[in-house]
């Protein structure tokens, strides 16, 4: 059965990410149906804020219902919200299922992490293929994800979108119903959030993971807003050939995290991933403040380098955290998924002041010397080999 779980869990986070980024691709131009542009982004900010509540809450959740129950509970309110979503409804109610839509899919994002930390149990030295693997089951469905909005978002029609993505959610359900519920009970260890806090602080190699994490999320989040408008209002390139250098950017995740896990665990160790990362991403936002006026193919090979990048820090980041919690230290990792949240409100917030003050391309360059901060904050991290 633990076989059975173990490869249950891979195929859950799939349907997780299917049933979260398939929707997430459109919701920008759904939500601007009904209110203005300019406030497409703050509903985004509020859907972050009120997920990272939920997720640093969750824990006591699990402590309370088990983890695999709020896991289905949570994938079912996804999935009504979401068909909830296909109707022409009013405005005030769109924006609640929203809500209820994002702020449940962290949740069962978080309880299928913990589930895995079960699954692998105490066996650190597979941590980063098992962690590979379920990273990768989630890359695959955003790039599937794309391929499905091309061929079924036609006149508008997101309602199609929806019920895909809720079918998704409910599935994920059904293998959470069907392989989860047999796993020894998910043990809590009783540790506030604030007294995680402390115990993250008091280790500096876990620290400065947590914070090149941080630095990963906002290089995610800048990556997605900002690059597609550089190269459409500035470098002047189709949608279509835009879609072409995003679905292309998305292979390094697919391809490289589980070789990459692979190395973390059996040659190498996480540490010198994250450097490199670090090094890659950060020296391609500088090449793009750089590229004015360059080639399709010279803005398409940085953009991909760019995620060449984010793909090391984040199989690596993700590696070496997960080698230091166990499935009881769900606040932990409560407190590492909220960060995501917490580079989902600050990162747009930086970014607008940069553009405020710098031309668009230049605004890469800072990008990218803050992505450079995380260099000097690896070497405080102390390998697992």
């Amino acid at each position: 059965m633990k076989y059975l779980s173990g490869n249950a869990i891979h195929l859950g986070n799939f349907l997780r990410a299917m049933g979260v980024y398939l929707p997430y691709l459109v919701y920008s131009t759904f939500l601007a149906t009904y209110i203005p542009e300019s406030a497409v982004g703050l509903v985004f900010s509020t859907g972050s804020i009120l997920a990272g509540i939920a997720v640093l809450a969750t824990p006591h959740l699990f402590r309370t219902f088990r983890t695999h129950r709020v896991l289905i509970a949570s994938a079912c309110l996804s999935a009504f919200a979401l068909i909830g979503l296909s109707f022409k409804l009013p405005t005030p109610i769109v924006l609640g299922l929203f809500m209820i839509a994002w702020v449940s899919g962290w949740i069962v994002a978080l309880a299928l992490d913990v589930i895995l930390e079960k699954i692998v149990g105490t066996n650190e030295k597979d941590t980063g293929s098992s962690r590979a693997i379920f990273l990768t089951a989630s890359n695959i469905a955003v790039a599937i994800a794309s391929l499905i909005i091309a061929g079924a978002l036609t006149n508008g029609d997101y309602w199609r979108i929806f019920i895909i993505g809720a079918g998704a959610f409910l599935a994920c359900a059904y293998i959470s119903s069907r392989f989860f519920s047999s796993i020894t009970h998910v043990e809590q260890a009783n540790v506030k959030v604030k007294d995680a806090v402390a115990l993250i602080l008091k280790n500096s190699s876990l620290t400065a993971v947590m914070g090149a994490h941080v630095l990963l999320q906002f290089l995610f989040v800048w990556s997605n807003i900002y690059i597609p408008l550089y190269l459409h209002n500035h470098a002047g390139l189709s949608w279509a050939v835009i879609g072409i250098i995003i679905a292309l950017s998305s292979l390094p995740y697919i391809f490289l995290q589980v070789p990459i896990g692979y190395l973390a665990d059996k040659k190498f160790g996480e540490k010198e991933f994250i450097i490199g990362g670090f090094v890659i991403a950060g020296v391609s936002f500088l090449g793009l403040s750089l590229a004015n006026g360059a080639g399709l193919i010279v803005l398409a090979l940085l953009v991909i380098s760019i995620h060449i990048g984010g793909a090391l820090l984040e199989i690596a980041t993700e590696t070496y955290f997960f080698k230091k919690v166990e499935a009881k230290d769900s606040e932990l990792i409560s407190v590492f998924r909220a960060l995501r949240q917490g580079a989902t409100i600050v990162g747009p917030v930086l970014g607008s002041i940069m553009l405020f003050y710098t031309p668009f391309e230049y605004a890469f360059a800072v990008f990218g010397a803050v992505i450079l901060l995380g260099v000097p904050l690896s070497f405080r991290i102390k390998d697992t080999l």
